[in-house]
């Protein structure tokens, strides 16, 4: 057994509530650990302390107090509102609003750009639009100008008039 394994199961161990083969495990690491057997000992010393101290009984004046307070504090928390509040008031929360409004602000700008956009392709001519729709091809002109390949092609059509 680990130190880490033994300290999640000390206070089990201090109330004897360990068995079989996971209590042999545990005896053996305070064995053959020193800083686990002190911490073993703290917390059972601990506990018998506490069990020492007299038992003390609330006042009913103060139990009523209590439980009132209780049922006003859990009337207030099942609103919704208070605690999607309570959510937005806690700085855990603080980078995901600043991510949402950044998102929210790009996108409502590049909708806006977009719809410009569309205002302005209407006024171009047949052809244009031809050549944005085959932007892809007129984007590898060039290459497909300089092709040697292409020239062979024109030959080898005309290759029949050439023999006739």
């Amino acid at each position: 057994m680990k130190c880490r394994e033994c300290t999640k199961l000390m206070g089990e161990g201090v109330d004897g509530e360990l068995n079989g083969p996971v209590k042999i495990s545990f005896d053996l690491h305070l064995a053959e650990c020193a800083a686990c057997r002190k911490s073993f000992e703290a917390v059972s010393k601990a506990w018998q302390t506490l069990g020492e101290l007299p038992e003390v009984e609330p006042s009913p004046a103060f139990v009523s107090r209590f439980w009132t307070r209780v049922a006003a504090e859990g009337t207030r928390k099942e609103s919704f509102a208070f605690n999607l509040a309570d959510i937005f008031r806690s700085r855990a929360w603080m980078p995901v609003a600043v991510t949402l409004s950044v998102l929210i602000i790009v996108g409502s700008v590049n909708v806006f750009k977009m719809n410009s956009l569309r205002g302005d392709v209407s006024h171009l001519s047949g052809s244009d639009m031809e050549l944005i729709a085959n932007i892809e091809l007129a984007e590898h002109f060039d290459v497909i100008n300089e092709m040697d390949s292409l020239d062979d092609a024109d030959v080898i059509e005309n290759l029949e008039s050439l023999e006739t």
